[in-house]
């Protein structure tokens, strides 16, 4: 499941504009594209790189003062790289700890390696810090102003590394959009281009929420349907049999060999069973996860009997998308709300229950909750009847 999960995420992973994942992505292409060797910095760059960039292996320093000395250690990479060209991606901060290296990259007696510097006037990761947004809920004493964050964090800067890079005797040009970017990337003559994201270091974060949103969603999607069932095949408009809370298909095994000859599937619900736990257990994940299913085994319409709360996702189910579920049996599902007293008397109950399972250890309790409680309440036992 983690691996389709990956899958699915990468698919859904849309790239575009000129922002820092923009940029990763486009300097992994051009050094996939060029069989070139790839170096990357610390911090925000690394990061980029293996969320947005594209499957490649690089090459990186490793510790805690990691952007110390990118410059050097990716100079000393390329000149021993089978490839004649090694890019270094490397953020601002990164180039400002290591800048006397670029001396040493102008001597190398043949220019292999082409870097990249990502311009945000600052460093960037610190921007995905709590205390950068100061969160709702924190201590008056932690609340850090923008202007002592930019101070402290953001290390402000105005550096023009165009006129650094050359006054070290190097070639330099700066980009400011995603097509300048990647002409200037193609373009062998220059050995350093500075890029310069359209979007404010502020707002990167932002930037990465919205690119990773619709991958994440995909990824818990995928985890979702990985639901174990059994398939009884026969004739008539197939069946499928959803159990109740802490149960199992195991449960609707009488009432499947009861319905012999027809079309039988039996569910564990996510989370329950042989079903996979990974994903969410919310209503809307569980009615997705089983409609992922249905449609995965049949093209036409399915019935629904389900038992509790196999009976309510079986009617959400039906709710969300009727022209793929046929009838559903509901048993034992309130279909209207409680009101007043009534629904005081059930939330306490539910606390009382809730309570009571967050208090079993061993097998050997949970066992005894079953036989005793769970099983032995006329509502449940009524499905097997005596």
């Amino acid at each position: 499941p983690l691996l389709r999960a990956g899958v699915a995420a990468d698919e859904a992973l849309a790239v575009d504009g000129f922002s820092e994942p923009s940029i990763a992505k486009a300097v992994t292409e051009a050094a996939s594209r060029q069989k070139a060797g790839l170096f990357v910095s610390n911090s925000m760059p690394i990061r980029d790189c293996d969320r947005f960039g594209v499957d490649i292996r690089a090459e990186a320093n490793r510790g805690l003062a990691g952007i110390d000395g990118v410059v050097a250690t990716a100079l000393g990479y390329a000149e021993n790289h089978d490839s004649d060209t090694t890019y270094l991606l490397i953020g601002d901060q990164a180039m400002l700890h290591d800048a006397g290296s670029l001396r040493a990259v102008a001597d190398a007696h043949q220019r292999r390696l082409r870097i990249v510097v990502v311009d945000n006037g600052g460093g960037g990761i610190f921007s995905f810090l709590p205390l950068a947004s100061n969160p709702e809920g924190i201590e008056a004493d932690e609340i850090v102003s923008e202007a002592d964050f930019e101070t402290l964090f953001g290390a402000t800067h105005s550096v023009d590394f165009v006129r650094l890079v050359e006054a070290h005797g190097l070639t330099a040009s700066r980009a400011s959009s995603a097509s300048e970017f990647e002409r200037l990337l193609d373009d062998s003559s220059i050995d350093v281009v500075v890029a310069t994201p359209d979007v404010q270091r502020q707002d990167n974060v932002a930037v990465h929420r919205a690119l990773e949103a619709p991958a994440i969603e995909a990824a818990r999607r995928s985890m979702s349907h990985n639901l174990a069932y059994e398939h009884f095949h026969g004739n008539g408009p197939p069946v499928v049999l959803l159990h109740g809370l802490f149960g199992s298909r195991e449960d609707l095994r009488p009432l499947q060999a009861d319905l012999i000859g027809r079309e039988v599937v039996l569910v564990d619900l996510a989370g329950h069973g042989a079903s996979a736990t990974e994903a969410g257990y919310g209503y809307d994940d569980q009615v997705e996860g089983l409609l992922a299913l249905f449609s995965q085994l049949y093209e036409g319409p399915v019935d629904i009997v389900g038992y509790s709360l196999g009976a309510r996702l079986a009617l959400g189910c039906k709710l969300r998308r009727p022209d793929s579920i046929g009838r559903v049996v509901a048993v034992s599902a309130r279909l209207v709300g409680l009101e007043g007293a009534a629904r005081d008397e059930r939330g306490r109950a539910d606390k009382a229950l809730a309570a009571r399972v967050r208090a079993l250890e061993s097998d050997a309790d949970w066992a005894a909750f079953f036989d005793d409680v769970w099983y032995a309440e006329g509502a449940k036992g009524g499905l097997w009847g005596e």
